[in-house]
């Protein structure tokens, strides 16, 4: 199940060597990846360290598409890390699952009258 978000969170990576980093915005997560939008691309492939807080996630780009708030960057997460709320809660946090409840809630109710 993914989730929708937003937290600004620093991504690190090493690009022909050298230690490169950003800020970015987690747009969305999942047990086993996330969504970033970064002002910088990364290559596909490319290991990565995702940072909020006092913790991180690591895993590895696997998508890059320019959008026209910058890039979007899919991470895949690394097989031995997985995202539950209890360990990192977004500042800003919606299951997509409550939105279509409360929608179909709402249509039953106004069915009913």
């Amino acid at each position: 199940m993914r989730v929708l978000c937003s937290q600004l969170v620093a991504v690190k990576w090493t690009d022909g060597g050298l230690a490169q980093d950003c800020l970015a915005v987690l747009k969305d997560i999942s047990t086993s990846g996330a969504c970033l939008q970064s002002e910088q691309p990364i290559p596909i492939k490319t290991p990565v360290r995702v940072a909020y807080g006092e913790g991180h996630f690591s895993g590895t780009v696997r998508y890059c598409v320019f959008r026209t708030v910058g890039y979007l960057l899919g991470i895949q997460f690394e097989a031995d890390t997985r995202w539950s709320d209890a360990r990192f809660r977004p500042q800003h946090l919606t299951d997509v699952r409550d939105m279509w409840n409360q929608r179909a809630r709402r249509k039953r109710e106004s069915s009913k009258r």
